[in-house]
């Protein structure tokens, strides 16, 4: 703007002020007070020692001067005037954006690490990004060593993980068999926007045994009747050397410990530098020859230990034993069902169960028979042909096909109950085959064991109401007591 120009628009303004402001303008004498006085409130931050400082800086994980990135989210210029602000109580440790990423990482290992489960982070290529160290020890590798890697080194068939990423839908609780010896629950999971797949892997069966020990002679392991070398790792832990294997088990093998008192059974006698472990793995593979069980074994091997040390052992004498076998499943029907349209329901539930199937009461077994069109066959003996170990007051047994044994009630449930109240195992039973003892000897070798209990009381034996309970149900609750006592998995269904 030139000379001019300025000098008319000044005397434009100053007729405007005049036709706008017809009283004169107040002298500069005449102007208002707009003086104020302030005070300085504000807090000087006091002085901290580099110990205080350090001490705040070493809470959000910085230890160094190259840990200080003075990033400034914070709002503060750097990471100490940060730290000061901290001790004057004018600012939080958690306001660190590096911090706090830092520990939600750290969290994130924290869950990889302590979580039962087997868990794989995967790419959309299916390639392994991170495993916990459940997965570790499920896959036998290091997760170093498998990141990067295909997931088909651990995995073999992926193809539900191609289904997932394809079509963006989760996999759930889908019982997958990776291995011989290992059955899992598969759930896969996508992570929108990530590229990412989560797969955990709960261990549904795993038939395998992962022995830890120390200070006690390496054990035996029998396969086929041969002694088989197991590869064993070793560590210390609190200066001792803990020694562990891992490995699958297969049907009919065998496994024993031993403690150091075995190995020098019979020192200066039989044995002039004790029964050695060459020995003992003999004599184990002798016994197991014979496919007896772990109980048999153990009191062979202990019977022996103490003969060699002529009855009174002079070092700890320890022994630890293990038969791998199927598990034994057995069900008991007893009493009908308190409505008589559950009849069918109850025989049909015994008749369809895997293992041994004991009918336990006369009318229960005359309400099978009919429900299953059979004919109910007693097995009568005369008093004469009885065993001399068999009570003479237990009904006879029944037959009917399907079912292992068949028998009175309250009678022979009382004879079983008394059965396992003086025998620990089924070794110590009689080789009396009254109805007792057998359902006695159904039940000691057994594991899993299902009751289906029908709740009618027989109008005949109102008598032997005891307690506002009938007599069967007092000992059938003896019986159940007397398994679980024992560790038997129990379980009972009332009809």
């Amino acid at each position: 703007m030139d000379q001019e120009s300025m000098a008319l628009a000044r005397q434009r303004v100053i007729a405007y002020a005049t036709r706008r402001q017809p009283q004169p303008l107040p002298t500069r004498n005449e102007w208002p007070q707009l003086e104020r006085v302030y005070h300085d409130y504000s807090r000087p931050i006091p002085e901290f020692t580099e110990e205080q400082i350090q001490e705040v800086l070493h809470q959000v994980e910085k230890y160094s001067p190259e840990d200080e990135l003075n990033y400034g989210a914070c709002g503060y210029d750097s990471c100490r005037r940060k730290a000061a602000a901290i001790l004057s109580g004018m600012a939080e440790a958690t306001m660190c954006i590096p911090y706090m990423r830092t520990r939600a990482e750290s969290l994130t290992n924290l869950v990889m690490d302590v979580t039962p489960n087997a868990v794989l982070i995967l790419d959309n290529t299916l390639h392994v990004q991170d495993i916990s160290l459940t997965a570790e020890r499920m896959f036998n590798c290091h997760r170093v060593a498998v990141r990067g890697k295909p997931l088909s080194e651990l995995i073999p068939i992926v193809d539900d993980f191609l289904s997932v990423r394809d079509t963006g839908k989760p996999l759930l609780n889908k019982i997958v068999r990776l291995r011989d010896d290992l059955t899992v629950d598969q759930s896969i999971v996508p992570v929108g926007g990530e590229n990412l797949m989560v797969t955990i892997l709960c261990c549904r069966f795993f038939m395998g045994a992962r022995p830890i020990w120390w200070s006690i002679t390496p054990h035996h392991w029998i396969r086929d009747n041969e002694v088989v070398d197991l590869p064993v790792t070793e560590r210390v832990i609190a200066g001792r050397i803990i020694r562990e294997s891992r490995f699958a088990l297969k049907d009919g093998d065998y496994m024993v410990m031993i403690s150091d008192g075995y190995i020098h059974a019979g020192v200066g006698g039989l044995y002039r530098m004790g029964w050695g472990w060459k020995n003992v793995a003999l004599a184990v593979r002798r016994w197991v020859a014979t496919r007896g069980d772990a109980y048999q074994l153990m009191r062979a091997l202990s019977e022996t230990c103490l003969k060699l040390y002529n009855g009174a052992p002079g070092d700890d004498a320890t022994v630890v034993g293990m038969w791998v076998r199927q598990v034994r499943a057995a069900t008991v029907l007893t009493g009908p069902p308190s409505d008589p349209k559950l009849d069918s329901l109850a025989v049909t539930k015994l008749i369809s169960a895997e293992g041994i199937r004991v009918i336990c009461g006369g009318t229960t077994a005359q309400m099978a028979a009919r429900e299953l069109g059979q004919k109910l066959v007693v097995e009568w003996q005369a008093p004469g042909q009885r065993s001399s170990s068999s009570p003479s007051k237990i009904p006879p047994i029944a037959r009917l096909e399907g079912v292992d044994l068949v028998s009175e009630g309250v009678l022979t449930l009382s004879a079983a109950a008394e059965r396992l109240r003086t025998t620990e195992t089924n070794h110590d039973l009689p080789t009396a085959q009254d109805a007792g003892t057998r359902l006695a000897r159904i039940l000691l070798e057994a594991d899993d064991i299902h009751f289906i209990v029908g709740d009618t009381i027989n109008p005949q034996q109102l008598a032997d109401v005891v307690r506002g309970k009938p007599m069967r149900q007092i000992y059938l609750e003896e019986v159940i007591e007397q398994l679980k006592r024992r560790n038997k998995l129990i379980s009972i269904e009332h009809l």
